[in-house]
C-alpha cells in the first residue's frame, strides 16, 4: 500500500500528465477528478502548503461560467465528456476509418453509433465512447442536400427549430417520411404542397429558408454550435456542464439555471465594470 506521501505524489504525476492524454480517449474515474478538482481548489483558495485551507465558495460554482456568476474554471468531468465525444464525433461523420470499421464489427453492426448500447462484457474504451453520448445528439443536426438519409419528421434538421424535433401536423401525410419527398429536385426547390401534408405554416417558412442543393450530394451531420458545422470542444463542454448542472440542481434545493440564465445581462456589466484588478 502507498503511503499518503506516496499518494499525493502519484495524484500529481496523473493531474499533471496523463489526463492531457488520457481524457480524450477513457473515462477517467470519478475519484480521480475528484482529487484532483480538490488540488486546483485547494491551489486557488489557498497559499499556504501546510494547514487546512478556507473554500469560500464550491468547486462546482466556481467551474460556471462567468455570466452565471462563476469564475468559469474547467469542470475536469465534463471537459472528459467533451473530448471523448469528439472521437463519437469522429466515427459518426467518418464510418469508413478502420477505427470505425473494426467499431462496429465489433458492437454496433446491426445498428449505427447513434443507437449503440453495452453489450456483454465491452472494453473500457468501448464504454467511455457511450458515456454521456446525449452530449453529441444535444448538438448534431442533418444538413439538407439531396434529402435522401434524412427522415423528415423523426430527424432534427431544420436550423430555426435546433434543438427540437420538426413540429408536425396531427393527420400528417403518413406516405411522406423522407425529405427527398419534399423537394422538387428538377426545379431545386421546395415542394409547397408535400410541406403543407406534414407540416404547419411557421414550420413550413423555416423549411423554405433552407437553401436547395443544385448538386446531388449525399446528407451530411452538422455541428449546429459553430458556423463552418465542424465539431468544437468548447461548445460540447458547455453542453456537457449544463447537463450536469441540471442535474445537480434536480437534487439540490436552490436557484434553477432558467432563473440562474435570468442573471446573465447582471453578471455581464458586473464582469465589464473598468476596475482595478
Amino acid at each position: 500500500m502507498l503511503s499518503q506521501a506516496g499518494k499525493d505524489v502519484l495524484i500529481k504525476a496523473v493531474a499533471s500528465a496523463i489526463p492531457v492524454y488520457a481524457m480524450a480517449y477513457f473515462k477517467l474515474p470519478m475519484s480521480l477528478c475528484q482529487e484532483i478538482n480538490k488540488m486546483l481548489a485547494d491551489f486557488w483558495c489557498g497559499q499556504s502548503k501546510t494547514g487546512k485551507k478556507q473554500h469560500w465558495i464550491s468547486w462546482t460554482s466556481m467551474c460556471c461560467g462567468k455570466s452565471l456568476g462563476g469564475l468559469g474554471f474547467r469542470d475536469l468531468q465534463s471537459f472528459n465528456q467533451a473530448l471523448l465525444a469528439k472521437q463519437g464525433w469522429r466515427i459518426i461523420t467518418n464510418p469508413n476509418s478502420l477505427l470505425a470499421r473494426v467499431l462496429k464489427g465489433e458492437y454496433f453492426h446491426a445498428s449505427s453509433f447513434s443507437q449503440a448500447s453495452i453489450n456483454g462484457n465491452p472494453s473500457w474504451g468501448w464504454r467511455s465512447l457511450l458515456w454521456r453520448r446525449e452530449i453529441l445528439l444535444h448538438g448534431m443536426r442533418w444538413q439538407v442536400n439531396n434529402g435522401n438519409s434524412i427522415l423528415c419528421k423523426e430527424d432534427k434538421w431544420i436550423p430555426q427549430s435546433f434543438p427540437n424535433l420538426p413540429h408536425v401536423k396531427a393527420d400528417a401525410n403518413p406516405h411522406i417520411n423522407w425529405v427527398s419527398q419534399l423537394i422538387d429536385r428538377p426545379n431545386c426547390r421546395w415542394n409547397y404542397q408535400a410541406l403543407n401534408d406534414v407540416f404547419h405554416e411557421d414550420e413550413i417558412r423555416n423549411i423554405m429558408a433552407i437553401p436547395i442543393s443544385m448538386v446531388d450530394r449525399e446528407d451530411r451531420i452538422s455541428w449546429h454550435l459553430t458556423q463552418n458545422g465542424t465539431y468544437n470542444v468548447k461548445s460540447s463542454y458547455h453542453i456537457a456542464h449544463t447537463l450536469k448542472m441540471s442535474k445537480i440542481m434536480e437534487n439540490v434545493a436552490g436557484p434553477s439555471l432558467n432563473s440562474q440564465a435570468n442573471l446573465n445581462s447582471f453578471w455581464k456589466k458586473v464582469w465589464s465594470t473598468q476596475l482595478p484588478p
